[in-house]
């Protein structure tokens, strides 16, 4: 197995102690690769011994209004909102969005 290959399997494993076979026995076989799992190792280990912690109520908008005085998001009036602005609804002259459209492929 390349060193590659282990690396993306373990950092993408959402539970280490369920690792292939032979994820563990390159691990066994390689320095480097040992190293990496006893980091991802640690940090999993430490990282359920933290507590949980539930956001501020009021976090996104405080988030979304730094993003709109730094310029990089700009938010869309409710519709509420237009109408005290004076701002017509469009919603109408919208034209809708392709879809996709998923099938199944046929039995021959």
């Amino acid at each position: 197995m390349e060193c590659n290959v282990f690396e993306i399997a373990v950092s993408e494993s959402a539970d280490l102690s369920q690792l292939r076979p032979e994820l563990l026995q390159h691990a066994q076989q390689c320095f480097r690769c040992s190293g990496l799992l006893e980091d991802f190792q640690t940090i999993a280990r430490k990282a359920r011994k933290l507590a949980s912690v539930e956001p501020a109520r009021d976090l996104w908008g405080d988030i979304r209004a730094q993003l709109e005085r730094e310029g990089l998001i700009q938010t869309e009036l409710r519709p509420a909102a237009q109408a005290a602005r004076g701002v017509r609804d469009r919603s109408a002259d919208a034209v809708p969005a392709p879809r996709l459209v998923h099938s199944a492929p046929r039995s021959r």
